[in-house]
């Protein structure tokens, strides 16, 4: 139980960095507060925890955020919508202009 307890506190920990990073990277632009999505991006974040800083900041700012980690070359990324967002829906109605150009999934709260 040990193990799983320290590897739960490593987790907490990532993502409060995380969190006080993408909040910091917000902080650069000037403009940020006037923009409808959230957008943070870094090299060498924990992959693992990109979903919970996502929601996070969401939750927080009460918009969408999307949280991009750049890593061997690729970008992955984890996005966060506000409660009462219409994006999934829009998404839905939209995908069939992606093709397979994009992966789209999401979960339902």
């Amino acid at each position: 139980m040990l193990q799983l307890e320290e590897l739960n506190a490593r987790r907490k920990r990532a993502t409060d960095e995380i969190t006080r990073d993408a909040e910091r990277l917000l902080q650069r632009d000037p403009t940020w507060q006037s923009h409808p999505v959230l957008v943070v991006q870094s090299e060498g974040w924990q992959a693992g925890v990109l979903g919970i800083v996502a929601a996070k900041l969401s939750e927080a700012h009460d918009r969408p955020a999307v949280v991009l980690v750049e890593e061997d070359g690729s970008c992955g990324a984890r996005c966060a919508l506000p409660k009462d967002s219409m994006l999934p829906e829009r998404l839905r109605t939209a995908r069939r202009c992606f093709g397979r150009t994009a992966a789209i999934a999401w979960r339902e709260a």
